[in-house]
């Protein structure tokens, strides 16, 4: 079979998009990548490749990049690339689907959705039931390929807890409610507090039963466009437990080694106790996990999935430390082959990790029982040959 992958400006996407294609490959099958860097000239290397193939190519994309109405891949009559050529597209959508509301009556005529959380399948069929395919799997672990060669024991690693990802705190994000009335803004707000003190409720249903209360009753039209606007609300709470989890830890003496953007603009009681490390790459946040005894993962308000940060953490050794999800409570059992603490205990986490560290054989065995589970559940081998079945049936 011949696949389409796109390269994109956002590393990671570009990450996943380059271990499908390894895995395609490793598989017996054919790809094109199509940069967005150098839009032109990936076009014109498409078009041969459309051409010459024995078969119609598949896209494979992330985040409806290539089919957000690109005006390269797009003609004057407004038709897409990918259904001139009746390409089969598969879409993987990491994100809440509200991020791309605008996009979503954009997609082209053979398209199907992955998503990474059953809720987000719910949502897009609600919302969006012009698309007819859809589908919902978690996203697989990378192991850093010295981790794979030459793995180390909890007790050789360096690093007792680490944390990779990006922070952004939470008042940086008010130029997103540029242009609104106070008003709203106390609506923003009142739907925070709700989110704040209740963490088991998912995104769409607090904003839904906000909007509802404050409107009345709202076709689903309205409804999608008015959450579609609530972006805001979503990073607000991603990155306020994410800062709290790091900050509780750190201030309780514990030592938090950080990977990403903006944590130095986290406010903690014991900032020497933040050894920031600033911005890397995937495989570099790879490296540092395979460095490291724990994983800390706090969920991006995924309440039923998985995100790729769990397996991340299992594939490179370290014992994961992350919120609950009704995904991870079905596969994975507490102290067994992950460890959980709860966003409403979200001062218990210390002594979480002080139990953990002082009991490195226990640290041990949870790593190891967790690549066991995680081998069974989703590797990329296991990832591409399910898109390999949905293609065949699509």
């Amino acid at each position: 079979m011949n696949f389409i992958l796109i390269n994109g400006p956002v590393e990671t996407l570009t990450f996943f998009s380059n271990k499908i294609g390894e895995e395609l490959i490793n598989q017996g099958h054919d790809i094109f990548i199509f940069k967005m860097d150098s839009p032109i000239y990936s076009l014109s290397g498409m078009v041969d490749y459309c051409n010459q193939s024995s078969s119609v190519p598949i896209l494979i994309t992330f985040n409806h990049m290539g089919l957000s109405g690109e005006d390269y891949l797009t003609d004057k009559q407004g038709i897409l690339f990918f259904d001139e050529f009746e390409i089969k597209c598969i879409d993987i959508i990491v994100d809440h689907p509200l991020y791309y509301h605008k996009v979503m009556n954009l997609c082209p005529k053979k398209y199907i959705e992955i998503f990474i959380d059953p809720e987000h399948e719910r949502y897009s069929r609600r919302f969006y039931p012009h698309i007819k395919h859809r589908y919902t799997m978690p996203l697989p672990g990378t192991s850093y390929i010295e981790h794979s060669l030459h793995p180390k024991k909890i007790q050789n690693r360096p690093i007792d807890i680490v944390f990779t990802g990006n922070y952004t705190p939470p008042t940086k994000l008010e130029h997103h409610l540029t242009g609104l009335d106070n008003d709203y803004k106390s609506f923003y707000y009142s739907i925070i507090d709700e989110l704040l003190a209740s963490p088991d409720t998912n995104l769409s249903t607090a904003l839904e039963s906000s909007i509802k209360k404050e409107l009345g009753n709202v076709s689903d039209n309205d409804l999608a466009s008015a959450m579609a606007g609530m972006i805001f609300i979503d990073l607000y709470i991603r990155f306020h437990f994410r800062g709290l989890a790091v900050s509780t830890i750190a201030d309780s003496g514990i030592p938090v080694h950080l990977f990403g953007n903006g944590w130095d603009l986290l406010k903690c009681k014991n900032p020497q106790n933040l050894i920031i490390h600033g911005s890397t790459s995937s495989s570099g946040c790879h490296e540092a996990i395979a460095d490291s005894k724990i994983s800390l993962n706090v969920m991006p308000w995924f309440k039923e999935g998985c995100h790729d940060r769990v397996f991340n953490s299992i594939s490179n050794g370290s014992v994961c430390l992350t919120d609950h999800s009704k995904y991870l409570d079905i596969y994975f059992k507490d102290r067994y082959n992950i460890t959980f603490f709860d966003l409403k205990k979200i001062d218990e986490l210390p002594s979480i990790v002080e139990s953990l560290l002082n009991s490195p054989e226990e640290l041990q065995k949870i790593a190891d029982n967790a690549v066991s589970k995680a081998n069974s559940l989703m590797t990329w081998n296991i990832f591409v040959a399910k898109i390999l079945v949905l293609c065949k049936n699509f």
